[in-house]
């Protein structure tokens, strides 16, 4: 084969080595060309995750109003025997009752307890807002009109502030939502100047220390089982007798 490609090459009045030298050529340049293209699909790649990344906080603060706009929808559709499970569910799933029940005890007293006693702290502090709360967002939300005014980042939060409205008396909203798995959830609600989350907090942590951890889990899973009468009852034992 080689000898016939000399001869060919021969017949045209070319050496062999000028055969030789093309190849070699032509291979450096499909090399060069596949580096090339190597080098731009990798400055594409990285160029495509910057920007990504800096577009991320505000697809958050974005998704922050959306948020919201999805809890209120749960949290005020009519409640009957057959549904409640699933409305209840259904609200839960845009709040962060882990990350509520962290800030409202606080660092330390949250790391002093053990991983069983903050999963039952969490799992009695969500029954108490789901029976107790629940109901007065829906008798709130159902009868207000909602309307958007802000959203902006404070720290790794979320806070989307809203105006509301019932009958001539005219109030602001201001949620709070924090990161969770890439979603934004609720983790705090102020209604004109009343704090949930700062409310609760004062609370519970004087309840903590009074009590101990057991006993305030246990008064926690007593309130969650009475019925909302619809007044602003502390969400934490009024003493140590109770």
């Amino acid at each position: 084969m080689e000898g016939y490609r000399e001869n060919n090459w021969k017949r045209l009045g070319m050496p062999g080595s000028f055969y030789q030298g093309i190849v070699v050529f032509t291979m450096v340049s499909i090399i060069g060309f596949m580096n090339a293209m190597h080098s731009r699909r990798l400055i594409f790649v990285l160029l495509i995750a910057v920007l990504a990344s800096a577009s991320a906080p505000a697809a958050l603060a974005q998704a922050g109003r959306e948020a919201v706009d999805s809890f209120l929808k749960e949290v005020v559709r009519p409640v009957d025997e057959k549904n409640e499970r699933l409305i209840k569910d259904n609200v839960a799933f845009y709040m962060n009752f882990e990350e509520m029940a962290r800030r409202a005890l606080g660092k330390q007293r949250w790391e002093r307890m053990t991983l069983r006693e903050q999963r039952d702290f969490v799992g009695a502090f969500k029954k108490v807002m789901e029976q107790r709360y629940y109901p007065r967002w829906r008798r709130l939300f159902a009868r207000s009109k909602c309307d958007f005014v802000s959203e902006r980042t404070e720290g790794s939060d979320t806070l989307v502030v809203m105006s509301y409205k019932i009958g001539r008396k005219t109030d602001k909203l201001i949620w709070r939502l924090a990161p969770n798995h890439g979603s934004l959830r609720v983790i705090d609600l102020t209604v004109g100047n009343k704090d949930l989350l700062e409310r609760a907090s004062a609370r519970l942590r004087k309840g903590a220390d009074e009590k101990g951890t057991q006993g305030l889990i246990a008064w926690l899973r007593k309130k969650a089982k009475e019925k909302d009468g619809g007044a602003p009852e502390p969400l934490a034992p009024e003493s140590s007798s109770n």
